[in-house]
């Protein structure tokens, strides 16, 4: 969560190492985001609220500068505030992939996954197989086929059915869909070259996302 957000509290360790955003940084040199993602990220963004620290922070740098007629005077009420946004509701929101949502995550908290990632942690030792370490809670099970794409196949497999009313056939279907708990399909990742194997896929690169 960026700095100034409700929720972030001073001193809390940032999601990423400073090795990685240095590796992230080099990877993004001259790369520019898309005018489409710049406008997924505003999206997810509305309903956020910033902190008074960074309120006070935007205040003293407005001051002085000339409004337009339209800025809110203090004490008026945002006219959009907490209603909601039909435009980009369900199937209308630019991230929408059918109705799936409930049923990945049905899937990636499923005992069958839990014990897919324990038994690629046993098999790569408890060891990430691109930096060497070993801390037991920095380790994470990452996807070499990314898990949206194996999602999609089954969905395709089993058309006959909707993520939607048909969500708990599908869940008990996906138990025995082997593709989603080949071993051979997970790599062993602590936390920071997960992140930066994320970085990649968000700049351009070749790597999947777990």
């Amino acid at each position: 969560m960026p700095k100034g957000l409700q929720g972030f509290q001073k001193g809390h360790r940032s999601f990423w190492s400073k090795e990685t955003k240095r590796k992230m940084s080099i990877i993004m040199t001259g790369r520019y985001m898309s005018e489409e993602a710049k406008r997924k990220i505003s999206i997810a963004h509305i309903g956020m609220k910033a902190s008074e620290e960074t309120k006070q922070k935007l205040s003293r740098s407005l001051k002085g500068k000339l409004k337009t007629s339209g800025s809110f005077k203090k004490g008026q009420v945002a006219p959009m505030k907490g209603r909601k946004r039909p435009d980009i509701i369900g199937s209308k929101h630019p991230m929408w992939k059918g109705g799936i949502t409930s049923l990945h995550d049905a899937i990636r908290l499923s005992a069958e996954n839990k014990e897919w990632k324990i038994k690629v942690f046993q098999r790569d030792n408890h060891t990430c197989q691109d930096c060497g370490s070993n801390k037991s809670n920095t380790l994470e099970a990452h996807h070499l086929k990314r898990f949206a794409v194996i999602l999609g196949e089954f969905l395709q497999t089993y058309s006959q059915f909707s993520p939607i009313e048909d969500k708990e056939t599908l869940i008990r279907l996906a138990i025995t869909y082997k593709p989603f708990w080949e071993i051979s399909n997970g790599k062993t990742l602590c936390v920071d070259c997960h992140n930066l194997t994320r970085g990649r896929i968000m700049k351009g690169g070749s790597n999947e996302v777990k």
